[in-house]
């Protein structure tokens, strides 16, 4: 099996055949992980925020849904895991639903609060002091977004080799 990343036919032909691998499912997540966090910071990139901290804060995010995808895959198991692919998938739904409330949240609080509390008076360099608590907030959020998801993998893992154990 090798991973297809522009012949989308041969892929489906795989798909239709179930023959995709829990370990070619979490190398297809962790693929599109990077590529979801390299079109996002693309854009924001080119809709105008120049500056070296949003290169390194793109790379780790990148860095971090690639080890996050990793480090779930082995939460579900690894390679004899089940359903790799459809867990991660439905399980990021409910916890991204959950983190993008959070995030609206902390944007409504930096908005609002953010200029009451950095001020020129408290701090000599307030666009810093706001650029590094995005950064890190930035960080943390996708960090968590992916313990999250380990935290529930691991425990269908355990879930389903207790009944597969019950079952022999």
């Amino acid at each position: 099996m090798t991973t297809h990343l522009w012949h989308t036919r041969r892929l489906r032909a795989e798909l239709a055949a179930q023959t995709l691998t829990e370990r070619d499912s979490a190398i297809y997540m962790v693929v599109a992980a990077v590529l979801y966090t390299y079109t996002f910071y693309l854009a924001s990139w080119f809709g105008g925020y120049r500056h070296w901290s949003i290169l390194l804060e793109a790379v780790t995010v990148c860095v971090i849904g690639a080890l996050g995808t990793m480090e779930c895959y082995r939460a579900n198991g690894g390679p004899t895991g089940q359903a790799f692919l459809a867990r991660f998938c439905a399980l990021s739904v409910p916890v991204g639903v959950k983190f993008a409330l959070l995030n609206a949240a902390l944007a409504l609080f930096m908005y609002y609060g953010f200029p009451l509390i950095v001020t020129p008076e408290a701090f000599r360099d307030p666009p810093f002091v706001w650029g590094l608590t995005t950064f890190v907030l930035n960080l943390a959020t996708a960090m968590l977004f992916y313990a999250r998801l380990v935290h529930h993998l691991a425990f269908l893992a355990k879930a389903s080799s207790a009944i597969t154990v019950n079952a022999a």
